[in-house]
């Protein structure tokens, strides 16, 4: 669009000044920079549109790395849950046992007790 312009008012300003035509008004300057413009401007807007912005592709990545750090986490705190819960069962079991065991040596010991004792 440039080059156009250019060949434009060269070749105006020379047949103008040879006397062959008029010399190039307001509207063909005005036209010429609006061409240029858009011819500039239409691309550069493409360019901006189809552009990835970083700070979106930073917001975008950081919030997945969340997402996916949050259900590790859950995941690794589901499994400690549940390896406690097993703990507890068993030393509840094993707690059942000791009882059990306490009482029936307290028995024995009131049977031998009595016993012994008049």
């Amino acid at each position: 669009a440039a080059l156009w312009a250019g060949y434009h008012i060269v070749s105006g300003f020379y047949n103008s000044t040879q006397g062959a035509g008029d010399f190039l008004g307001i509207n063909f300057a005005v036209h010429s920079l609006l061409m240029i413009g858009l011819a500039w401007l239409i691309p550069w807007f493409i360019l901006k549109q189809t552009q990835p912005s970083y700070a979106k592709s930073a917001h975008t990545g950081i919030q997945q790395g969340i997402q996916v750090a949050g259900k590790q986490f859950r995941k690794l705190l589901q499994k400690k849950w549940h390896e406690l819960e097993a703990a507890k069962t068993s030393h509840l079991g094993q707690l059942g046992k000791i009882q059990e065991n306490c009482a029936r040596e307290l028995q024995q010991q009131s049977v031998v007790l009595k016993e012994y004792m008049p």
